[in-house]
């Protein structure tokens, strides 16, 4: 057993291993019973990326919070398209034994050889895929990975977009059943646009009356009639939400508890954000590089910094990754004035939108 774990300990990068070294010094990793090297991973967080594989979407979604600079993802310089499946998953190798690569997009599955690269990713990793569930290889997928490393996908529901689709629900409801039947962990989550309340629990109601077994609601966070939601939600609406609530982070985040201002969080130490050419951040709020991962330059933080910014706009990411109490507040300036650039580059990325969310969303004039 010694043997093993110090192999194990020999194949962590340097900044894992001397984090776990320190917790053993502390006396809070305790190895008696250990007979795995894989049980040691359980003391860790585990690292996850999330990658937005592509900016490309096959719908058109009136809510969508999505902005595209003028250019248009169609010019998005994707890694898909510039490196081979080989060497994105050898990028990964660092990764600790629990990683997970969270896909995410646009829409994941337009993606240029995503099955492929999945079923590579797959035999060394644990992926998450986000998708509107809407593409012709999803069975491809569904018969080509093994769906015991899929920890799990969120199959989107646009209700609306999926109307406009000949057979659109019949499609996506034999396709979740389909995914179901091969043993993936699977769930559908309904996007409660404000106008979708009149109709969410029939359509949930059908959905359960023909198979499916994993629903939820997501909350709405965006602009609709110049209003910001979710805080524009009536009471009942809240109400709505919290008692047929199965997702404690969405009724977190309906409740408003996305501020973790001065509080230590596991952004850019294990957590991270990448976008389609392997560019990371810490996190989607923040704009400050950590390098590029298929380029060799992907570097991370050896501890656990507070964040810095008043409004989370990855309110996912900030649940699973703040901890403890607030830090003192000179802790807090010094890291504010280290991500000032970033900082001021996050602002102006975020007026722009929210001025071109409000003048999509406006009210209809009458």
């Amino acid at each position: 057993m010694r043997n093993t774990i110090s192999q194990y300990l020999g194949n962590m990068d340097k900044p894992v291993r001397a984090e776990f070294e320190q917790r053993l010094y502390q006396g809070q990793v305790d190895l008696q019973g250990v007979r795995r090297c894989d049980q040691i991973a359980t003391t860790f967080p585990p690292r996850i990326i999330t990658w937005s594989i592509t900016s490309a979407c096959n719908f058109k979604c009136r809510y969508c919070f999505a902005y595209y600079p003028p250019h248009g993802p169609a010019e998005e310089l994707h890694a898909c398209n510039r490196y081979n499946v080989n060497h994105i998953v050898k990028c990964f190798d660092h990764f600790v034994a629990n990683g997970l690569l969270e896909i995410t997009g646009g829409e994941p599955f337009l993606a240029r050889q995503f099955i492929p690269l999945c079923q590579a990713l797959t035999e060394r990793y644990h992926i998450s895929i986000r998708s509107n569930f809407s593409t012709d290889n999803l069975r491809a997928f569904a018969d080509a990975v093994d769906p015991a490393y899929v920890k799990m996908i969120h199959a989107s529901l646009h209700i609306e977009e999926r109307e406009k689709i000949r057979n659109g629900m019949t499609r996506f409801i034999d396709n979740v059943n389909y995914f179901q039947d091969k043993g993936f962990r699977i769930r559908v989550e309904f996007l409660l646009h404000p106008t979708l309340f009149n109709r969410v629990g029939l359509d949930i109601e059908h959905l359960r009356g023909h198979g499916v077994k994993n629903i939820g609601l997501k909350v709405f966070r965006g602009y609709y009639q110049a209003r910001a939601y979710p805080k524009s939600y009536s009471p009942q609406q809240k109400e709505y939400i919290t008692h047929y609530g199965n997702n404690v982070d969405e009724v977190t985040i309906l409740r408003g508890g996305t501020n973790f201002l001065g509080m230590r969080c596991l952004a850019g130490t294990r957590n991270f954000v990448m976008d389609a050419a392997g560019n990371i951040t810490r996190c989607r709020t923040s704009e400050m590089l950590y390098g590029n991962l298929f380029q060799g330059t992907f570097r991370f933080d050896h501890y656990a910094k507070p964040c810095p910014y008043l409004n989370c706009t990855c309110p996912y990411q900030g649940l699973r990754g703040t901890f403890g109490e607030k830090v003192e507040t000179s802790m807090l300036l010094n890291q504010f004035f280290v991500e000032i650039p970033s900082f001021i580059k996050s602002k102006m990325k975020t007026r722009k939108v929210i001025r071109y969310l409000r003048k999509r969303y406006a009210p209809t004039p009458g």
